[in-house]
């Protein structure tokens, strides 16, 4: 199985290092965190903060709670902050992940969706970024939304069972009452709470093993068939 929530990304390669304020440069970083009220961005397991000195993008990300970003790193700041030139954002949506034996599946969906990448964990929140693929229509107009659902029937001391849904309405691709030209993959990134989730008999660490259902390719394009079953699991460590 594929290893996933390798925590916090090559930015602890970057705090660890020992750098010159002077020299530091690192083009095209990307990474997802939090915007604090002194408009800079943070990582919150790291620590590691970024002081935008030259916006390229339309400046909203400063409304949002959590983005995903691309940036260049220019140097360090005298205070340790990264100078930052931000080239692209996305906001991320924060959700708690939804209990299955009190959900029901109309609600969360059964359109396929992909983990397409973690993007960390906080062992101290108790919460996982990640970045999912899913299929709409082009120039629709209706509301898709990404859901992870816990099965707190499974789910154990030891392991965490958790599904990824998508509620498409309907308007995804293995819908074959549309041509598949009229379809478009989208990213979404999002923020699930686990702090629900995890069962208070957890010990020092719980695996997290998730599921989801994706459509096979064929010549480098979504195949029409019934979309394949995935797993992955990974580990979230409660108390570091």
């Amino acid at each position: 199985m594929k290893k996933i929530f390798i925590l916090l990304l090559p930015i602890l390669m970057i705090v660890s290092c020992k750098l010159e304020k002077d020299t530091f440069k690192y083009q095209n970083f990307q990474a997802i965190g939090n915007v604090d009220i002194t408009g800079q961005i943070v990582i919150p397991e790291t620590g590691a903060t970024f002081l935008i000195t030259d916006d390229k993008t339309d400046g909203k990300w400063i409304q949002q709670q959590s983005i995903f970003f691309i940036c260049d790193l220019d140097g360090i700041s005298e205070t340790g902050s990264y100078l930052t030139t931000l080239k692209e954002y996305r906001p991320v949506l924060r959700k708690a992940a939804l209990k299955k034996s009190t959900t029901d599946p109309a609600f969360y969906g059964d359109n396929a969706v992909a983990l397409y990448q973690d993007w960390g964990a906080s062992s101290k929140e108790r919460w996982i970024c990640v970045s999912c693929l899913a299929t709409s229509l082009k120039n629709s107009q209706t509301s898709h939304s990404i859901n992870l659902v816990y099965d707190d029937i499974r789910t154990n001391a030891d392991t965490l069972y958790l599904e990824l849904h998508h509620q498409g309405s309907g308007e995804s691709y293995e819908n074959d009452a549309y041509d598949t030209s009229d379809f478009q993959i989208d990213t979404h990134f999002l923020r699930f709470d686990l702090a629900e989730a995890i069962p208070a008999e957890a010990g020092e660490s719980i695996v997290l093993h998730v599921e989801w259902d994706w459509f096979e390719t064929q010549n480098d394009q979504l195949a029409r068939n019934k979309p394949k079953h995935c797993e992955a699991e990974g580990i979230l460590y409660l108390n570091e």
